[in-house]
This record gives structure tokens, C-alpha cells and sequence, in this order.
């Protein structure tokens, strides 16, 4: 898909794509960081329909985390890493940042550990840090 948000008539192609296929309108938008909560709001959607898959799972979480809304990141991820691969760690990864940005950062480092079980902590404690600055959030953040 070409980015809607270039052109003359960037809101009106908006508009049809959220009424065509709101769901890759929501992925095209949260890639642009653009109408977080009506992405957030889609994504939900998408996950109490679809509850099984880790992905809109994942998605919902990382567009919940991108929201400023960490704590309420925390149940889809969970459940994401809980039904993911094992091998996607950058949604463990997720589930550890919104953790951290919640406040429960002892609980972050236990995500980590589990996921990396050959890193000492000091290592997962970098990570920690990592996820949670501003540049992780996305590149409208400072």
C-alpha cells in the first residue's frame, strides 16, 4: 500500500481505507503513528473476534504502548507471549517495556529472564533500559 498520508487527498484515501479494511488501515496507520486510538479501538476489535492469535495480540499491545496506555498493554501482550512462537522474543521484549513503563520493573526482569535465560542480569537490566527510552517509542518521539 502506497502511504496514504502523501498527496493532496490524503484524508479522503484515509477515509476509504478505514471503510474498506479497517485492519490494514490500522496496521498502515500504527506504521505511520497516526490515529492511535482509532487504531487501538480497531485492534481490540480485532482481538475479542480473534482472541487466539498472538499477532492482532501482540499488535493491540504495542499500539496500547504506543497510546501511552502501558498498564493496559500489560493483559494482551501477556497473552501474546503466552501464545506466540517461541522463537518471537520481541514480543516477550514487549511485554517487559510495558511491564517496566507500568512501574513493575522487577517483573520486566522476570520476562527477560525467562526469555534470555543465558543473560545475566546486568545484561537484561541494559535491555530494560533500551526498551523504555524514548527512542523505542516510535520516531515521532522525543
Amino acid at each position: 500500500m502506497a502511504r496514504l498520508s502523501d498527496g493532496d487527498e490524503s484524508e479522503r484515501h484515509w477515509r476509504e481505507a478505514w471503510r474498506i479494511h479497517p485492519t490494514y488501515t490500522a496496521q498502515q496507520a500504527f506504521g505511520e503513528r497516526r490515529d492511535l486510538e482509532r487504531v487501538v479501538t480497531t485492534f481490540a476489535d480485532e482481538v475479542r473476534e480473534k482472541p487466539w492469535s498472538w499477532l492482532l495480540q501482540a499488535q493491540y499491545g504495542a499500539a496500547l504502548l504506543e497510546a501511552d496506555r502501558a498498564s493496559e498493554a500489560i493483559g494482551p501482550l501477556r497473552e501474546a507471549a503466552r501464545l506466540a512462537p517461541a522463537e518471537m522474543k520481541r514480543v516477550h521484549e514487549q511485554l517487559a517495556r510495558a511491564l517496566a513503563v507500568s512501574g513493575q520493573r522487577e517483573q520486566a526482569l522476570e520476562v527477560l529472564r525467562q526469555t534470555y535465560p543465558q543473560q545475566p542480569d546486568a545484561a537484561l537490566g541494559q535491555l530494560i533500559e533500551r526498551l523504555i527510552s524514548p527512542a523505542s517509542f516510535g520516531p515521532d518521539r522525543s
